[in-house]
C-alpha cells in the first residue's frame, strides 16, 4: 500500500488493550475517533460550526417563536395553526438546508420552543373562544331560539357587543287586568298566571325569530332583526302579536293583552354600567312602540301597528285615526287588524 503524502493511523483493536469510548454510534476505539476527526478537518467543505452559529440560532429562535405566537393570537385558531405549522416546517427545512451547505446550525431547540409556544397560544385562544361562547349562551339562551344561540356561538362576529345602529321592529306588550287580579287572588296564584302569560309571549317571539329583550313587571319588550338579521322582520313581528293574543285567549287565564309594534332605527348593544349591563335597544323607534302599546286602551283596540311596520307587512291592516304621542310634534298614523 502506497502511503506517500498520506496520514496513517495505527491502532490496536485487541480485547483488553485499550478501553473503548462511548459515541453516538456506539463504542469505538480512540484511534477510530481520531481518524474520523482528522478526516473531517482535511476534507474540503466538510460541515463545521461557524463562529456566528449562536447568534443565528438565537435569531431563528426569537423570530420563529414570536411569529408563531402572533399568528395564533391575531389570525384565529384555524388559520393560525396552518401558518404556525408552516413556520415550523420552514425552520426544519432551513436547518436541513444549512447542514447540506456545511453549516452546523442547531434548530432543534427552536422547533421545540415553537411547538410549546404554539400549544400554549392555541390553549389560550381556545379558552378565550370558549368563554365567549359561554357568555353568549348565558346572555341569550333565555331570549333567543336555541338555533339562533348556536349560530351566535359559532360566529360571534355577528354580535357587536359594543352597540350598533340597526333597523329593527320593536314589540311591546302589557297584561291587562293585572291589578284587579292581584287584589282578588293569592300571590302564588298571581305568579302562576303571570308566568304562564309571559311564557306564551316568549314562545311566540322565538317561534318567529325575534328576541325577548326584557320583562318589565307584567310587560314584555321584544326585538326583531337583532342580534341576528331577520328577513321580513316587520311581517314576523305582526304575526307574533297576532299569535300572542290568540294564545292568551285560548289559555283562558283571565287576562287580556295589549300590543304595540313599530319599526325604525335604534342603537342596539350592551347598555348599562361597567359591572352590570343588558343587551337592549335605545332610540325613538323603541319609545314609539312603547307609546303605541300604552295607547291601545285609549284607542279601544288590542293591537296598534306603526306606519313603518305596515309598509312591509303582508297582512291587510286597517287604518285608525291618527294619535298624538308624547315627544312627537305631529300626529302618527296607526293601524290595527
Amino acid at each position: 500500500m502506497n502511503v506517500e503524502n498520506k496520514f496513517v493511523f495505527v491502532g490496536f483493536t485487541a480485547k483488553g488493550i485499550m478501553p473503548q469510548i462511548a459515541t453516538p454510534v456506539g463504542l469505538l476505539e480512540p484511534h477510530k475517533i481520531q481518524t474520523a476527526l482528522t478526516e473531517s478537518i482535511l476534507i474540503e467543505n466538510s460541515p463545521y460550526i461557524p463562529d456566528w452559529s449562536l447568534s443565528a440560532e438565537l435569531a431563528i429562535f426569537l423570530i420563529s417563536v414570536v411569529l408563531t405566537w402572533s399568528v395564533l393570537n391575531v389570525l384565529g385558531v384555524s388559520l393560525g395553526i396552518t401558518i404556525a405549522t408552516l413556520v415550523m416546517f420552514s425552520t426544519a427545512i432551513g436547518g436541513y438546508y444549512l447542514i447540506q451547505k456545511g453549516l452546523l446550525i442547531d434548530v432543534t431547540w427552536s422547533l421545540l420552543s415553537q411547538f410549546v409556544t404554539g400549544t400554549l397560544a392555541f390553549y389560550l385562544k381556545f379558552r378565550e373562544q370558549y368563554k365567549l361562547r359561554q357568555q353568549i349562551k348565558k346572555q341569550f339562551e333565555h331570549y333567543l331560539d336555541p338555533r339562533q344561540v348556536k349560530e351566535l356561538q359559532k360566529n360571534p362576529d355577528l354580535l357587536q357587543l359594543g352597540g350598533e345602529k340597526r333597523y329593527c321592529t320593536f314589540l311591546f306588550t302589557d297584561v291587562r287586568g293585572f291589578t284587579a287580579m292581584s287584589e282578588r287572588l293569592e300571590p302564588e296564584e298571581v305568579t302562576k298566571i303571570m308566568n304562564r302569560a309571559l311564557t306564551i309571549q316568549q314562545e311566540a317571539v322565538q317561534k318567529h325569530g325575534g328576541m325577548v329583550d326584557k320583562y318589565i313587571g307584567d310587560a314584555m319588550m321584544a326585538i326583531f332583526n337583532a342580534p341576528l338579521d331577520l328577513e321580513e322582520h316587520e311581517h314576523k313581528a305582526v304575526l307574533t302579536a297576532i299569535e300572542i293574543q290568540k294564545n292568551i285567549k285560548e289559555a283562558d287565564i283571565g287576562v287580556e293583552i295589549g300590543v304595540g309594534v313599530n319599526t325604525g332605527y335604534a342603537v342596539i348593544g350592551n347598555m348599562g354600567s361597567a359591572s352590570r349591563f343588558d343587551y337592549t335597544a335605545i332610540g325613538d323607534a323603541v319609545n314609539t312602540a312603547a307609546r303605541f302599546e300604552s295607547a291601545t286602551k285609549q284607542v279601544g283596540v288590542d293591537l296598534i301597528i306603526g306606519e313603518s311596520t305596515k309598509q312591509n307587512c303582508k297582512i291587510k291592516l286597517n287604518l285608525l285615526k291618527p294619535i298624538e304621542v308624547k315627544g312627537k310634534s305631529k300626529s302618527l298614523e296607526i293601524y290595527t287588524l
